[in-house]
């Protein structure tokens, strides 16, 4: 198989066959993006057919529960049914990970940071990846569920909803500016979330509705994150806050001395378990609901039976369930739906290739420049 190389002006090269772009680093040498404990990584899967999906880019968000550890490899068998559709996917992995559930919220902040400087990163290349910015498309699964809403409804320059996360901001700076690309707005024209939540309802307004359409997809026997609003991790997030609870109230009837009272001001332990409590979140029924109040043609929900946190793949992650194909085909007419207006008219002028089609071309221009230099040395 010919393999080809995608240069990279930030990172050098990244390395794949015709199908597929391998490990594509965003965030090396980002001043930036410093303090992240990982290098951010994303692949991109080349549609194997030509078709008007082409130029539709489609941002694949792995679930990781901002705390445990699993990669994008886990979202490959849905990056490979779009591909297959004919849609240019990429597969991004990010910062989100550590210890459950500490610092969850620190850390699904952190994490949404790095999925829109993948987005940002793809989206200045955009006449190289012949695809259309206006038509971007964000999937995401459990916690890239969360972050692919947040980015599709999240204004920083709307104060009530700047006011719901300014101390995280304060501390790691702006969602979307937090970029080598800050200009690059993440605007996109279609969201898919599957079983995720929100933090608050009050991030979702009329102007996001205009401009993105939403699909909610969730299993009714969901104990992970509550299709309702409930607490994330079902019994082990009661355990947890419960635990904390108890701590707390413990820790301020205890009799203190000078070293505890000096121990208490360098730690303030009462302050740290209230931070760590982890709040209660509003499941995908109860964002359709508040979406429908406001703009019901901009939402659309999926909302399985007898299905849990684990609807589309098993217990290993990788292997697709039944359900899996039924899904796919609801989310392929959704996004060709929901992007049709962005479509670009190209007049008779434009002329743009299919990806494959544009390396084999090059490749062809390139050997031929290397006969006709031979030639010239010859003669």
């Amino acid at each position: 198989m010919l393999f080809i190389a995608l240069a990279n002006p930030m990172t050098g090269l990244a390395t794949g066959t015709l199908d597929t772009l391998n490990n594509i680093i965003y965030n090396e040498d980002y001043p930036i993006l410093d303090g992240m404990e990982m290098m951010c990584k994303l692949d991109i899967f080349i549609p194997d057919k030509d078709d008007e999906r082409n130029v539709i880019p489609v941002f694949l968000i792995h679930g990781c529960a901002y705390t445990v550890w699993y990669d994008k490899g886990s979202m490959e068998p849905i990056c490979q049914y779009l591909r297959h559709k004919g849609y240019t996917v990429f597969n991004i992995e990010y910062e989100g990970r550590g210890f459950l559930p500490l610092g969850l919220r620190k850390k699904g902040y952190k994490a949404t940071q790095s999925i829109a400087a993948a987005i940002k990163y793809v989206l200045t290349m955009s006449d190289e990846f012949a695809i259309n910015p206006d038509q971007a498309t964000l999937i995401g699964v459990s916690a890239g569920g969360i972050s692919s809403l947040f980015l599709g409804l999240y204004d920083e320059l709307n104060d009530q909803e700047y006011s719901l996360f300014k101390d995280l901001e304060d501390q790691f700076g702006g969602i979307y500016s937090n970029s080598p690309f800050i200009s690059t707005e993440v605007k996109p024209a279609a969201v898919v979330s599957i079983g995720s939540a929100l933090p608050s309802l009050d991030i979702i307004d009329f102007t996001d509705l205009e401009e993105t359409s939403f699909l909610m997809i969730h299993g009714e026997e969901d104990e992970m994150v509550s299709i309702d609003e409930d607490t994330p991790f079902g019994a082990i997030g009661d355990s947890f806050n419960e635990g904390l609870r108890r701590f707390r109230s413990n820790y301020s009837n205890r009799n203190r001395t000078e070293l505890t009272e000096a121990l208490v001001d360098l730690f303030e332990p009462d302050k740290l378990a209230e931070d760590l409590i982890i709040p209660d979140i509003f499941g995908s029924r109860a964002i359709v609901n508040r979406m429908v109040s406001i703009n019901p043609e901009a939402v659309d929900s999926l909302f399985l039976n007898n299905e849990d946190h684990s609807m589309l793949f098993g217990e290993r992650r990788n292997i697709p369930k039944r359900a899996f194909i039924n899904i796919m085909e609801k989310i392929d007419v959704f996004i060709q739906e929901s992007t049709l207006k962005y479509r670009k008219r190209f007049t008779a002028g434009d002329f743009i290739l299919h990806p494959t089609t544009r390396v084999v071309a090059t490749s062809i221009i390139g050997l031929g420049l290397v006969i006709l230099f031979i030639k010239a040395l010859i003669l």
